[in-house]
């Protein structure tokens, strides 16, 4: 609404103003813009109830645009050249109706929040209705036409490009025929006030209230839903409809796993499954048909193996012109063993100098989907097949590591598992063993002349690993006095110490000492040695 008049006309005539001239002039003025806000609260509910109006138009378009991209789908399945075209042409108008109606929709959201001077946090919930100053204009009107004379400064320019922009492309979809008279409205025309010609943006929102432009924009998102409505029409009107025996419908809910783990998002598909109870479709699995049962194939077989599993198959279904019409599809799952994980948690304990076994599994990952490393330079960690794992430590390694596990999920994302922390020991210390005995003992002459060696041992020792014997010395005394003394450089008894043995009476004694190993890990130890008296 413009409001002008003309009080000043002793000014204008060149005569100067007395003060209570002025005053009456300013009050006249104060009086003038007063009238020219005076929006009454009817006319503020009455474009709060219109709005509500355009929502359940959009609303409606939604339902009947939703069913003719279910429509086309079906359409592609039936016949994926025919119809894949128009399946991608309809979907990307969808995409572009979805921009166009987002974009609005923040819009109107800010619109309102910044003219109550509320958090935009409150914007996704905020409804016109709810609003306190639905005829302020000041926000609106900077918001939209900014500070210039034809709005171009404002949101109000952009608004408009994108919407022709969206206009032109939709109408490009169209099939050749119906495009030159193609007529989905959304055509934005200016007006006239006083004799003067106004564009769109100037004629729509300048010096418009909050509760008229919130109405503006929810008429384009209206207009924009009937255009996307229009175009998908005709698109799938160049593939037609297929029409399928179907009397029954059923929820369902289909999971890509029931397994989840902790942090992660369960996704399910949730729909009506339709079918027909008096006539099965025919569902074939690799070549092989199925049971049917209402409508439902039942597909069972017996896992043999781990690894992924992917199958594929169609359903064929007559239509009620006796055309018979199949649905390709593919699936898969993971066959797994059945994991029961029991972790001694004060033996988690890693050798320095063997090759450590370490088994890793991740409860609805599969084996190829995990990264396992370990921490601690010059560590190493490798697989050796179906979540078993060899670890080798460094001989500087820090006395605690840990091994981590990190998963591809199946969006291809990565998400670590954790970590399990392990200490890190030196081997102990080898022991020598001559003729089964480790410790001091008697032994009979008839075993001692079978000595051969005397070789360094880890015993009981959970590895099955043997440490190099470096050499040992053997005395031989006799009525307890030194008779015969020899080194060996590695485990074999030298040959002269054999011979002396077979001279031996009871009550003699030999005599290992100043032994010597070197255990995997390169240390080299001197170990005890033992005595054995002659029986």
């Amino acid at each position: 609404m413009f409001i002008s008049t003309n009080i000043n006309l002793n000014k204008m005539a060149g005569q100067k103003e007395t003060p209570r001239q002025k005053m009456i002039g300013l009050m006249y003025l104060v009086l003038m813009a007063m009238l020219a806000l005076n929006v009454s609260k009817d006319i503020l509910d009455s474009f709060v109830q219109v709005d509500k109006s355009l929502l359940e138009s959009i609303e409606n378009s939604n339902l009947k645009t939703d069913q003719l991209y279910a429509d086309i789908e079906m359409s592609k399945q039936y016949d994926p050249v025919r119809a894949g075209e128009a399946y991608d042409k309809a979907h990307n108008v969808k995409g572009k109706a979805s921009v166009m109606i987002e974009y609005i929709e923040e819009l109107k959201k800010r619109l309102m929040v910044e003219t109550d001077g509320l958090p935009s946090s409150v914007g996704d919930t905020l409804q016109l209705e709810n609003v306190n100053a639905k005829d302020n204009f000041d926000v609106s009107t900077h918001i939209m036409i900014g500070l210039s004379d034809d709005g171009s400064a404002g949101v109000s320019s952009e608004l408009k490009r994108k919407i022709e922009s969206y206009r032109t492309e939709l109408i490009g979809l169209l099939p050749e025929e119906d495009q030159e008279n193609a007529n989905i409205g959304l055509v934005l025309k200016g007006g006239v006030e006083d004799g003067q010609k106004l564009n769109w943006e100037m004629n729509t929102f300048y010096h418009t209230t909050l509760a008229a432009t919130i109405v503006h924009l929810t008429k384009l998102q209206n207009d924009i839903k009937n255009a996307e409505l229009d175009v998908v029409s005709k698109i799938y009107a160049t593939v037609g409809k297929v029409d399928i025996p179907f009397d029954t419908v059923a929820p369902k809910v289909v999971a890509p796993t029931n397994y989840v783990l902790v942090g992660e998002e369960y996704k399910a598909d949730v729909f009506l499954a339709a079918f027909n109870k008096t006539k099965d479709p025919k569902i074939t699995i690799n070549d092989s048909d199925i049971p049917v049962r209402n409508g439902l194939g039942q597909y069972s077989l017996k896992t043999s193996k781990e690894g992924p599993v992917t199958y594929n198959g169609t359903i064929e279904v007559e239509t009620n012109s006796g055309e018979l019409k199949k649905f390709p599809f593919e699936s898969n799952y993971i066959v797994a063993r059945p994991a029961l994980t029991v972790s001694p948690t004060k033996m988690n304990v890693l050798y320095i100098g063997l090759t450590n076994p370490v088994s890793v599994s991740v409860p609805g990952v599969a084996v190829g989907n995990m990264s396992v490393s370990i921490s601690g330079g010059g560590n190493k960690i490798s697989s050796s097949g179906s979540g078993n794992f060899k670890v080798n430590l460094a001989r500087n390694s820090p006395s605690s590591v840990n091994v981590s596990v990190t998963a591809t999920m199946q969006d291809g994302s990565k998400k670590s598992m954790g970590s399990v922390p392990f200490r890190v020991k030196r081997l102990p210390k080898p022991t020598l063993k001559v003729l089964g005995k480790t410790t001091d003992g008697v032994i009979s002459k008839g075993k001692l002349i079978q000595l051969k060696v005397a070789k360094a041992v880890y015993p009981n020792f959970e590895f099955d690993v043997t440490p190099e014997s470096k050499g040992f010395e053997v005395t031989l005394y006799r009525n307890g006095k030194e008779a015969f003394s020899k080194k060996s450089t590695g485990k074999g008894v030298p040959m002269a110490i054999r011979r002396a043995l077979k001279s031996m009476k009871s009550g003699d004694r030999i005599v290992f000492s100043y032994a010597k190993a070197k255990g995997p890990d390169g240390v080299t130890h001197d170990i005890n040695g033992l005595t054995l008296k002659v029986k």
